[in-house]
């Protein structure tokens, strides 16, 4: 009997221990924003001035304060020079900061009416406070569209981008933060054991080069919008870990504005106080695993006619290549497609660009193709399995299915290493 008692008073205190063992410290540093100083008041027009500034870094706090977060532990820095904290505290060996990396409008004109869409992409950046040395990198962001009779003034975009980051309302967040809420509750710190996969290239078809500078003029703000859509599907089916992406040049050089030579991921801080903005290097790893995108030409089918309207299939394709660029090994190398319909008054046809339903029938393709790697070994319902199959079908690939196995596997790797 006392054998037994000792055997459960052991157990307990087993127990116990493990129930209060100190979650690993995180510091939270700061706001930052990508590219170089010189840059900024024109990359981040709206995002980056004295007040916008103020107000991101005000929130940001109060949001992350008011946070319950199991896996770690957040400590926010309060201090004028992180680094100092840093260093006082060597047991805290992981830092964060929130990156915002893009401020975009995208804007199109119909006949009567003027649609602008604002979005905002950010980053959660988990660095080695020693080596400075990118760990874990999450994306989030918050899109809004406004549909006006009239041109929009600085002024109107500069509401629309508050409105995003901090809500309308004292007593609510604005969508950029929200994600930025639930996106930190995802990431597992054990994931700094995976290897490291990194999205690098991203190469586009003339036709639809063209299709989007019929719009649009910066082609890498297209490269950015194919990057985010698939990262932030394949980490939210598959918690996927991602280094960030790094948009290149015509000629296949790296911008200068993201990335050094020597590899650095350079972010600002900017001190509204003394006006200065402190430039602050983390340096990316070499990537275990490289996956290539290519975006072949767009599609565009009449599938019915009717009095006032026509319908159409949007179909785009998206070819992924997964490989290994230490031995040049390819994992995975095949071409998805995907359709959206929609039906569109015969009047205006002219009027209505094409652009943004191929740019949904993207992000749709990158969400199925993610959604059907994570149902691959588990166990589906009757309907589920059959629309799997359905799908499989229809992308017309030889074995696809053993082929995604493989797909998986090494993505599984980039988790648990």
């Amino acid at each position: 009997m006392i054998n037994n008692f000792k055997t459960i008073l052991l157990f307990l205190l087993f127990l116990n221990f493990f129930s209060f063992a100190e979650k690993e410290k995180v510091l939270f540093c700061d706001i930052a924003y990508s590219g170089n100083v010189s840059n900024l008041s024109k990359e981040f027009k709206f995002t980056s001035s004295s007040n916008t500034t103020d107000l991101i870094r005000i929130n940001a706090r109060k949001v992350l304060e008011n946070l319950e977060i199991d896996n770690f532990e957040l400590l926010i820095n309060n201090a004028d020079d992180f680094n100092t904290v840093l260093g006082k505290d060597s047991d805290i060996k992981l830092g964060l900061v929130i990156l915002i990396d893009g401020e975009y409008i995208n804007k199109k004109s119909l006949s009567k009416y003027h649609t602008y869409q604002y979005w905002i992409s950010g980053q959660l950046i988990f660095f080695d406070t020693l080596s400075k040395r990118v760990v874990i990198c999450k994306p989030f962001g918050a899109i809004q569209d406004i549909i006006s009779e009239i041109k929009r003034t600085d002024a109107q975009h500069q509401n629309a981008f508050n409105t995003l980051l901090i809500g309308n309302k004292d007593d609510e967040i604005g969508v950029f933060f929200d994600s930025l809420s639930k996106k930190i509750k995802e990431v597992r710190l054990d994931d700094v054991s995976g290897r490291y996969l990194q999205i690098k290239e991203i190469n586009l078809s003339q036709e639809a080069i063209n299709e989007y500078n019929s719009i649009y003029p910066n082609i890498n703000n297209f490269k950015k919008f194919i990057a985010s859509s698939v990262i932030n599907s394949f980490s939210d089916n598959l918690q996927t870990p991602f280094l960030p992406y790094v948009v290149g040049d015509s000629g296949g050089n790296k911008d200068e504005n993201r990335l050094t030579d020597a590899g650095a991921f350079t972010v600002n801080i900017i001190n509204n106080e003394s006006g200065s903005t402190k430039k602050f290097d983390m340096k990316i790893p070499e990537s275990d695993y490289q996956l290539d995108i290519e975006i072949p030409p767009f599609v565009k089918h009449l599938v019915k006619e009717g009095p006032g309207y026509k319908q159409y299939i949007f179909g785009t394709y998206m070819k992924i290549k997964l490989w290994e660029p230490f031995g040049g090994q390819i994992f995975f190398e095949e071409r998805f497609k995907n359709g959206i319909v929609q039906t569109l008054p015969s009047k205006n046809e002219k009027n209505i660009p094409s652009l943004p339903f191929y740019m949904l029938s993207l992000i749709e393709c990158s969400q199925k193709v993610s959604g059907n790697l994570n149902k691959l070994s588990e166990k589906l319902s009757k309907s589920e399995a059959q629309e799997f199959k359905t799908w499989l079908k229809g992308q017309g690939v030889k074995s696809l299915e053993k082929k995604m196995l493989n797909f998986k596997k090494i993505l599984e790797k980039c988790k648990n290493g």
